[in-house]
């Protein structure tokens, strides 16, 4: 009924614990590192006044004040990185 082949691994060739464990301290590194150079890239005084504010404007810190902010922000501080 489909008309394309559904792929199926019977390799088996997983990674080591040891090599598993790196690439998720890798990871969860590089998101870390991106996520702090892009948010603090967005404090440079024009990125602040026009785009950054709106993440700042929140005086009561809740998960719905932490999602707030510009869609080009958006973009750079969490799709890309």
């Amino acid at each position: 009924w489909c008309d394309f082949e559904i792929p199926n691994r019977t390799d088996f060739n997983f990674p080591s614990e040891w090599q598993f464990f790196l690439t998720i301290m890798f990871s969860s590194m590089m998101a870390d590192m991106t996520g702090f150079l892009s948010h603090s890239t967005f404090h440079r005084p024009w990125l602040y006044k026009n785009i950054h504010k709106i993440h700042h404007e929140h005086t009561v810190s809740t998960s719905l004040a932490t999602i707030d902010f510009h869609p080009i922000e958006h973009i750079f501080s969490n799709v890309i990185p």
